[in-house]
C-alpha cells in the first residue's frame, strides 16, 4: 500500500475518523507500507526510513538513528516540530530572520537579498469606482431564437462593428453568381454557332469569354470567401469573449450543476458550428443562380420556364421533410458528443486514480461506451437523412426530365425551335446544380438552430445582480446580518450574524458541511443570500461592484491553480501593473525566492498547466506571494499545510504571517492549534452559529469547540503503525 498521509484538509472530527479508517485498513492482513510522509511524527515507528534529498537517498535507517546520524533529518524534526504549535497571529520575526539567513546562505554571496515590503503597503482604497467590467452586461443575444429564419440568424450573430464584412460577401457572392450564369449562356452561344456553322474566329471569342468570365468567377469566389471567413472569425470570436464575460458573472452552482464537457463544448464545438459564411454561400449560390437563369428563361418562353420551376415546389416539400429529421437526430447526436466529450475529460484528468487502482480497463469501456454512443448518434443522423436527402435530389431531376419531355414535344409540334429547346437543356442544368446545394443550406441551417438552442439554455442561466451605483466604504468591517443561504433546496447557512472587525482574526470552525465555505463564498459573492445581507464596511456585498469588491480581498485556499505560463507571470497576477521589484520583493517575503532562484530559468520558468511542474508547498507559496502583491486589506484563509514536508509548511507559515499582518483575516481552521490566538472563532454546526468567542473560554464551556479541541489532542500523537 502507497499512503500520501495528509488528513489536515479536514475538520479535528473527520480527522480522527479518517485516522481510525487507516488503521483498520491497515490491520487487514500483513501488508507492505510505503509513506509518504509529511508530519514526521506519524511514522517514528517505521521500520525503516528512507531521507530523500535532491533525488537521491542521503540517509535511511529508524528514526532514533536518523535523529543521531543526519543532520538534514534532524532539521525536518525541528521545522516539524516548531510547526507543530505554530499559530496564526502570534509574531515570528526571530524564526523568520533565521530562516532568511539561513536562505541567503544556501543562495551564495550573488544572490539578491530580501528587500521590505513597505512600497506594497498600499491597500486598496475604500472608495469603489465602477470599471468595464462592473458594468450590466448588454446581451446582445437576448432577441436570438432558434425559430428565426436563416437571414433574421445570421443578422443577429453579427455584431454591427463587422456588418461590413457580411454585405461584402453578399455582393461578392452576387456578382460571382451572376458570372456563373453569363458562362452557361455563353456556352449555349458556343453550342448554337457550332450547329450553324461560325467562323473560328467567332467561336475563338466565345472561348475567351469563358474564360475571362471563369477567371471571374474565381476571383470573385475568393473575394467572397476571404469576407465571409473573416465575418465568421467576427462572429465566433465576439460570442467566445461575451460567454466568457457571461460565465465570471455567474454564481458559483451553475459550474457544480455542470459537467466540465458540457461547457468546454460550449465554447467549442457549439461555437464552432456557428458559421455564417456556409449558410451564405449555400443561400446565395441556390437563390441568386436560380433566379436570374429563371427570368432569362421566361423572357426566352414563359412555358418552358414554369415547367422548369414545377419541380421547385415539390423538391421543397420534400426538404422540409428531411429538416424535420434533422432537427431530431441532431439534437440527440449534439447530446451524445457532449457526453463522449465529459467522457474524455474525465478519463484524462482521473488517469492517475484510475491507475492507481488498477480500473483502466473498466474507465476505458466507459469511455469507449461514450464514443460508441456518439459513433451510433451520428451514424443514425447519416442514415436518417439520406432518404430525405434522396429524395429531395431526385424530385429535382425529375424537373429536369419533365423539361427534357416537354421540350421534345414541343420542338415536335413545331412551336419551339432547336436553339431555343438546345439553349434550355443547358441553363436547365445552371438551374438545377445551384438548388441541389440547398440541401446543405438547410443542414448548416438545422446545425445553427441547434447551437442557438444550446447558447439560449445558458444565457437563461440568472447572472449575480450589478450594482447600480458605487458607494463607499467606512472601513472593512464585515457582518452578518440574518443570513440564510440554501443549494438545491437544501439549507446550508440558517439565520447566521456574527461581526468581523477590522485587522482582526476571525477562525470558523465546525464538522464539515457546518458551512465555513460557505461563509467565506458569501463574503467574496460567489453567492448570493437568500436572505438577510453580507454588509462590507457599512455597504450591503450586492451594492458594490464585484471588481471592487473583490478587489478589497485576497484570497489562498487549499487548492491552488497556477496557471499554463511563467512563475513571474504567475505572480503578478495579483496585481497586473507591478514592477519587477515589487514582484521579487513579494517573492522574497512569501519565502518563495530561494528555490525559483535554483530554477534554470528562474523567474521565467513555466510551471506547466494548473502548476504541474512544482510541488505542493511551492504552489501554496506562489500562490501566497500573489496574494502578497494584491495587497487586499481582507484576507480569506483555509488553512491547510499538512499536505507538504516540515520545512516547506514553516516556510508557508512564515509566508502567511507576512500576508496576514495588519489585515483582517478571515481562517477556516482545521488544525485548531493554529487559530488559539484568534480574536474570535465562530464555532459552526448544521449551518448556524452555535458558539463564538476566544479560545480559552469555548474550551471551558463544554460545547461543541470542547469536543472538537479534545478529538485533536486524542489524534495528535497519532502514528502509522503496521
Amino acid at each position: 500500500m502507497v499512503l500520501d498521509e495528509a488528513t489536515a484538509y479536514v475538520d479535528p472530527e473527520n480527522e480522527a475518523m479518517v485516522q481510525e479508517a487507516l488503521a483498520g485498513l491497515l490491520a487487514e492482513g500483513e501488508k507492505t507500507l510505503i509513506v509518504v510522509a509529511h508530519r514526521l511524527s506519524t511514522i517514528t515507528e517505521a521500520d525503516q526510513i528512507l531521507v530523500i534529498a535532491q533525488g537521491q537517498i542521503a540517509a535511511r535507517g529508524t528514526h532514533e538513528e536518523l535523529l543521531a546520524g543526519c543532520e538534514l533529518y534532524r532539521e525536518q524534526w525541528e521545522a516539524h516540530r516548531s510547526a507543530k504549535d505554530w499559530q496564526l497571529g502570534q509574531g515570528e520575526e526571530k524564526g523568520r530572520q533565521e530562516e532568511n539567513s539561513r536562505a541567503e546562505r544556501s543562495r551564495g554571496p550573488g544572490a539578491m537579498v530580501s528587500t521590505p515590503l513597505n512600497h506594497l503597503q498600499n491597500h486598496t482604497p475604500l472608495i469603489t469606482n465602477t470599471s468595464e467590467t462592473d458594468k450590466p452586461l448588454e446581451n446582445p443575444y437576448r432577441t436570438l431564437d432558434e425559430t428565426d429564419s436563416v437571414w433574421t440568424m445570421m443578422r443577429k450573430l453579427i455584431p454591427a462593428n463587422i456588418d461590413h464584412y457580411f454585405w461584402r460577401a453578399v455582393r461578392w457572392r452576387m456578382v460571382e453568381g451572376m458570372a456563373i450564369g453569363m458562362t452557361s449562356y455563353v456556352v449555349y452561344l458556343v453550342l448554337v454557332a457550332l450547329f450553324q456553322g461560325a467562323e473560328a474566329s467567332q467561336l475563338w471569342g466565345y472561348v475567351a469569354a469563358i474564360v475571362v468570365l471563369c477567371l471571374a468567377q474565381i476571383g470573385f469566389g475568393y473575394r467572397a470567401n476571404v469576407q465571409a471567413y473573416a465575418l465568421t472569425m467576427g462572429v465566433q470570436t465576439r460570442l467566445r469573449l461575451f460567454i466568457a464575460d457571461y460565465l465570471r458573472r455567474l454564481p458559483l452552482g451553475f459550474f457544480t450543476e455542470r459537467s466540465t464537457g458540457t461547457i468546454d463544448a460550449l465554447f467549442t464545438t457549439n461555437i464552432m458550428f456557428l458559421e455564417p459564411h456556409h449558410v451564405l454561400e449555400s443561400l446565395i449560390n441556390a437563390v441568386v443562380t436560380p433566379v436570374i437563369i429563371f427570368l432569362v428563361m421566361l423572357v426566352y418562353d414563359w412555358r418552358l420556364a414554369l415547367v422548369l420551376a414545377s419541380s421547385v415546389p415539390f423538391a421543397l416539400m420534400a426538404l422540409r421533410y428531411g429538416e424535420k429529421i434533422f432537427a431530431r437526430v441532431w439534437r440527440l447526436q449534439s447530446i451524445a458528443r457532449v457526453q463522449a466529450n465529459s467522457r474524455m475529460v474525465e478519463y484524462i484528468q482521473g488517469i492517475s486514480v484510475i491507475r492507481a487502482f488498477n480500473l483502466s480497463g473498466d474507465r476505458l469501456a466507459q469511455f469507449r461506451h461514450g464514443l460508441q454512443d456518439y459513433r451510433t448518434a451520428s451514424l443514425n443522423t447519416v442514415t436518417q437523412l439520406t432518404s430525405a436527402t434522396v429524395m429531395f435530389l431526385s424530385v429535382l431531376e425529375l424537373g429536369f426530365a419533365l423539361l427534357l419531355v416537354v421540350g421534345a414535344a414541343l420542338f415536335v409540334q413545331g412551336s419551339l425551335t432547336g436553339e431555343s429547346f438546345l439553349f434550355f437543356m443547358v441553363l436547365g442544368l445552371a438551374f438545377y446544380i445551384p438548388l441541389m446545394s440547398m440541401a446543405d443550406m438547410l443542414e448548416f441551417y438545422r446545425i445553427m438552430q441547434n447551437c442557438v438552442r444550446n447558447l439560449k439554455e445558458f444565457l437563461q442561466a440568472d447572472l449575480l445582480p450589478v450594482a447600480s451605483s458605487p458607494k463607499r466604504l467606512e472601513d472593512t468591517t464585515i457582518e452578518f446580518q440574518d443570513v440564510s443561504f440554501s443549494y438545491d433546496n437544501e439549507t446550508v447557512l440558517e439565520r447566521v450574524s456574527c461581526t468581523i472587525p477590522p485587522r482582526s482574526m476571525t477562525a470558523l470552525v465546525g464538522p464539515s458541511g457546518s458551512g465555513k465555505t460557505t461563509i467565506t463564498n458569501l463574503i467574496a459573492r460567489f453567492w448570493d443570500v437568500d436572505q438577510g445581507a453580507v454588509i462590507l464596511g457599512g455597504v450591503d456585498v450586492r451594492e458594490l461592484p464585484t471588481d471592487a469588491l473583490l478587489s478589497q480581498m485576497t484570497m489562498v485556499f487549499q487548492d491552488v491553480y497556477l496557471f499554463n505560463d511563467t512563475i513571474f507571470e504567475n505572480i503578478r497576477f495579483g496585481n497586473p501593473e507591478a514592477t519587477e521589484v515589487e514582484v521579487i520583493a513579494a517573492a522574497q517575503a512569501a519565502q518563495c525566492h530561494g528555490f525559483i532562484s535554483q530554477l534554470p530559468d528562474g523567474y521565467q520558468t513555466m510551471v506547466g498547466e494548473g502548476g504541474a511542474t512544482l510541488s505542493g508547498g511551492e504552489k501554496q507559496r506562489i500562490s501566497i506571494a500573489r496574494a502578497m502583491l494584491k495587497d487586499a486589506p481582507i484576507v480569506l484563509l483555509d488553512e491547510a499545510t499538512a499536505s507538504i514536508d516540515p520545512e516547506n509548511e514553516r516556510l508557508i507559515q512564515q509566508a502567511i504571517h507576512a500576508l496576514s499582518a495588519e489585515k483582517t483575516l478571515i481562517v477556516i481552521a482545521h488544525r485548531l492549534t493554529t487559530i488559539a490566538a484568534a480574536d474570535q472563532i465562530l464555532v459552526l454546526d448544521q449551518g448556524r452559529i452555535v458558539e463564538r468567542g476566544k479560545h480559552e473560554i469555548l474550551v471551558e464551556q463544554g460545547g461543541l469547540y470542547q469536543r472538537l479541541w479534545d478529538v485533536r489532542v486524542r489524534s495528535h500523537g497519532w502514528k502509522i503503525a503496521i
